[in-house]
């Protein structure tokens, strides 16, 4: 008879566990934008494990459109290189993102690039204008203190975004940090 309530208990555990193991590691936040009028930051994650979970990072507008930013994998990127589990994974993306939107909140925040420098840099580390972005518009959208957003997107950099006069995203650069 024990080994019978044993046989039937286990097969019970089975069971409940295969809604949990369904559910993966699936997890979503959203933020307000700080600044940026009615835009959310959007981070989520997905897949069967979290250890190998795809994570990605969206700006949703007024009228709930979203539109990708970012997506990677949780091993490459430093935000998540303790995730285990999925209560690991909703705190690493919280982290993320909102301890990003803490750093840097408009582009006033960025480093300044000194004049006769190849690029600006912050402490030891370069910030990396992106491609098109020469001295007199980085330091233009400096002064513009634009909404801005850097977030983690690998080992040893973040990649740093802004919204424009139009509402649209675009990229300024990456910082790069000890990895």
């Amino acid at each position: 008879m024990r080994a019978w309530i044993m046989a039937v208990l286990v097969g019970m555990a089975g069971a409940w566990a295969q809604p949990a193991m369904a559910q993966g590691c699936a997890a979503k936040l959203s933020v307000p934008w700080a600044g940026a009028d009615g835009v959310s930051i959007v981070v989520a994650s997905s897949g069967p494990k979290c250890a190998t979970a795809k994570i990605r990072l969206d700006l949703r507008d007024r009228a709930g459109t979203e539109t990708e930013v970012y997506v990677g994998k949780v091993d490459e990127n430093a935000a998540f290189y303790e995730v285990t589990d999925l209560a690991s994974m909703k705190k690493a993306l919280g982290a993320w993102i909102v301890d990003a939107a803490k750093a840097r909140k408009t582009t006033a925040d960025l480093p300044r690039w000194a004049k006769g420098k190849e690029q600006p840099m912050n402490g030891e580390f370069p910030f990396y204008p992106d491609e098109g972005v020469d001295r007199s518009m980085y330091e233009d959208l400096r002064g513009q203190k634009r909404p801005m957003l850097c977030y983690i997107q690998g080992m040893e950099s973040e990649a740093c975004i802004f919204l424009d006069g139009h509402g649209d995203a675009n990229m300024i650069g990456a910082q790069s940090f000890p990895g």
